[in-house]
């Protein structure tokens, strides 16, 4: 019977040369396809860097004209109401046009600084980054949204030149929530960007919570990325999947917990479960968000719970219900190509409380395994990335723990493993 448990993520696709990288996935036809962008974004972005170049040099009021124009201008505010002669581009995702706009997105020094150029550029490397870009999106958003539902619920009951003191409290408060401090920031930014592309991409804001239409568009997300990766995935998968498991685990018979959409084996394999579902005609994969907020509070009570991972599983509930991945007789996980982000920290947890907390298993090792690879001619040593990944897991693992030392304890009982996978 199977002692060993692994853990796999998109490395182990990406070993086999599978392009399952969300920068490959934005680079591709697909993408481009379910797009409205507009090729003269950079000139755009730079100019925000120079209207911030305005409170430099003391140009306050001119910093704020300038900013009341820009919003009014994303907006298509006009004479006769904001929310008129908006051009739909209903075959546009949202979410595909809303990353297109990230990938081009300009510098920020961090979240909370202002615009700046010189500052370092924001990438998204891997699927975490998808995932926290739709959080930080989601938790950020909730103070435009609920002014823009006022100014057009205003709109909508007065009209855009009538009772003009309401319409412009609501325009004033909508300005203020873009700009704090007379600054322009990394939120602001994306927040403008965001109202205008909900728009543009179909939101019936009438009648529609903008909630319930993010959540369709990021389903019908999930599927374009299938349609996407399985035409990424050659004949021979399968087998070299197959191969490549065996190798990382060196056995042929191990339990697996899969946080990729392909599979290699039976689905009805009780020892493999795939965490976010799978390329199956009857599945499509699952993005989702945290159930911890960014500053650590539960996600439930939100008005975008629906976007949690916790809620997205128990649409597998089903399918998963029979699996057995996590059996008591496991005395070795393996880690392989998963960035044990924030992100599936719940899914992780589980996992040590399981065979560390609950099983108080004396025997149980933890094994974290890499590879090393080139990217256009730069070698990348995984083993200082795999050090920093583990001591963040288990620092937020044993802060919650306090009675215990985890990871320190495994330390010492020499229970915590770090191997290059050789080729």
């Amino acid at each position: 019977m199977a002692n060993k448990l692994a853990v796999i993520g998109n490395g182990f696709d990406l070993h086999l040369n599978i392009t399952s990288s969300f920068t490959d996935f934005l680079k591709s036809d697909i993408v481009q396809k379910n797009s409205i962008f507009d090729e003269n974004i950079n000139e755009k972005y730079q100019q925000l860097d120079r209207i911030s170049n305005l409170l430099d040099n003391g140009n306050e009021q001119e910093y704020k004209d300038q900013i009341s124009y820009l919003i009014e201008s994303h907006l298509i505010f006009n004479q006769i109401s904001p929310f008129e002669n908006i051009k739909i581009e209903q075959e546009s995702n949202y979410w595909c046009c809303y990353f297109q706009y990230l990938s081009k997105f300009p510098n920020f020094t961090n979240d909370q600084d202002q615009f700046s150029i010189s500052s370092s550029q924001i990438h998204l490397k891997n699927w975490s980054d998808i995932e926290f870009q739709i959080q930080y999106l989601l938790e950020n958003s909730k103070e435009i949204f609920n002014t823009f539902n006022i100014l057009q619920k205003l709109d909508e009951k007065y009209g855009y030149t009538s009772n003009q003191s309401e319409i412009k409290k609501a325009s004033d408060k909508l300005y203020k929530s873009l700009t704090n401090n007379n600054t322009i920031s990394y939120k602001n930014v994306l927040n403008l960007i965001h109202l205008q592309l909900a728009i543009k991409t179909g939101w019936k804001f009438r009648k529609q919570s903008i909630y319930d239409y993010l959540f369709a568009e990021l389903i019908n997300l999930e599927k374009i990325f299938k349609d996407y990766l399985k035409k990424s995935i050659p004949d021979n998968y399968e087998i070299k999947a197959k191969k490549l498991a065996q190798k990382i685990t060196e056995s042929d018979d191990f339990n697996l917990f899969n946080f990729n959409y392909t599979t290699f084996y039976d689905s009805k394999d009780i020892t493999k479960t795939n965490v976010h579902s799978t390329l199956k005609d009857s599945d499509h994969p699952i993005f989702g968000i945290s159930t911890n907020s960014l500053s650590g509070k539960k996600n439930y009570d939100e008005p975008y719970y629906k976007f949690t991972k916790t809620f997205r599983i128990m649409t597998l509930s089903k399918s998963n219900a029979l699996k057995d991945t996590l059996p008591e007789n496991i005395d070795e996980v393996i880690f392989y190509g998963h960035s044990l982000s924030s992100i599936d920290y719940l899914y992780l947890k589980t996992i040590l409380d399981k065979y560390i907390n609950e099983l108080d298993n004396m025997k149980i090792k933890l094994t974290f395994k890499y590879s090393n690879y080139e990217d256009n001619g730069r070698f990348h040593n995984m083993e200082q990335n795999q050090l920093i990944s583990i001591f963040k897991l288990f620092n937020i693992f044993d802060s919650e723990n306090t009675s215990k030392s985890t990871f320190q304890k495994l330390l010492l009982e020499h229970r915590i493993n770090i191997k290059e996978l050789e080729d």
